[in-house]
């Protein structure tokens, strides 16, 4: 069973016959129904099998612990290491996103579900893991809110937004937080990306499950792309402000202590009283450390104590007369 189940986890979907480009529309849309139609069966059929083979009792559903068996068996079907099972965090998340009904079991219906969810979390577990790994700051295996914005800040430069504002990140993050643990394991981060990419009104296809009943807040501000010469400009003023964090010694870091940035702003001219005020600015979670993505964060934002920063560091009118584009680092 669970080797059957690994070929729908892994995308391997029923073939046309190779005489499909000798048929008429007609036949081929008849030929698409009926594979659509087939596979449908055999996704019953499969289903069926899962509830009778791990469903201790009657229910006909599988319990949270049954469910756990049940992806554990699959999970080494695919291949994966024995020592990287589905954790206790991902059977949690893949429970109360699959449990539609909210019946407190996984029912025939719903348990075809829970496949596609893995199978789209496997397909991108790599990067995901990575992005985990990276921005866990606190090194606790979980992201944060704020190790979230880290995240996000990384996603909107690759996407040429201004900003992530904060309470599309805290919407971001109650959407994922499914478990209700307040923080994200990696397969709630998956969802978590799922409800970025619904900011952006951009859904992904490789996503289709994690994206379920995923609820849009009404009154969030929109993104706010920047022009091709706003890019320009930004790229060259953040390699300019990472220039001087490495001049500084603090390039190999991802994260620095509130001293180590007063020292920075006092040495491009900044009074000492006010430097060690606006480091309890920059640090916006409050943590007594100032991340990369904070202290950018805070010197691309509208406040004017950081537009007068990052004129002392990167002068508009030395970069406005140059039209080479740069490559955010």
């Amino acid at each position: 069973m669970p080797v059957a189940v690994a070929a729908i986890v892994n995308g391997r979907r029923l073939s046309i016959a190779a005489s499909w480009e000798r048929q008429t529309k007609e036949e081929r849309e008849r030929a698409r129904k009926a594979a659509r139609k087939k596979a449908r069966e055999e996704r019953q059929q499969m289903a069926a099998a899962i509830i009778a083979e791990y469903a201790k009792d009657d229910s006909k559903s599988l319990s949270k612990d049954e469910l756990r068996v049940f992806l554990r068996d699959v999970a080494s079907s695919l291949g994966d290491a024995e020592d990287e099972p589905p954790t206790d965090e991902d059977v949690d998340f893949l429970f109360k996103l699959c449990d539609v009904s909210a019946s407190d079991s996984i029912s025939e219906q719903e348990v075809m579900g829970v496949i596609d969810a893995f199978g789209d979390f496997r397909m991108d577990k790599e990067r995901l893991v990575k992005l985990v790994k990276t921005h866990d700051i606190d090194n606790s295996g979980d992201i944060s809110k704020a190790e979230l914005q880290e995240v996000l800040d990384v996603l909107k430069d690759e996407d040429h937004l201004k900003c992530v504002p904060p309470e599309v990140t805290t919407w971001i993050f109650e959407q994922a937080d499914l478990s209700g643990t307040g923080v994200l394991c990696v397969m709630e981060l998956a969802r978590a990306l799922c409800a970025y990419e619904m900011w952006l009104d951009n859904r992904s296809a490789k996503y289709r499950m994690l994206h379920s009943r995923l609820s849009m807040t009404p009154d969030l501000p929109p993104p706010e792309p920047m022009s091709d010469a706003e890019w320009n400009m930004r790229a060259e003023q953040k390699a300019k402000t990472l220039e001087l964090l490495r001049a500084h010694g603090l390039g190999t870091q991802s994260q620095f202590q509130l001293q180590a940035i007063s020292t920075l702003l006092i040495d491009i001219g900044l009074p000492s009283e006010k430097a060690a005020s606006l480091t309890k600015v920059i640090d916006s979670n409050g943590d007594c450390v100032i991340t990369i993505n904070e202290f950018l964060n805070w010197i691309f934002s509208e406040s004017a104590d950081a537009q007068r920063t990052l004129e002392r560091i990167a002068p508009a009118s030395s970069l406005a007369s140059r039209s080479s584009a740069c490559t955010i680092l």
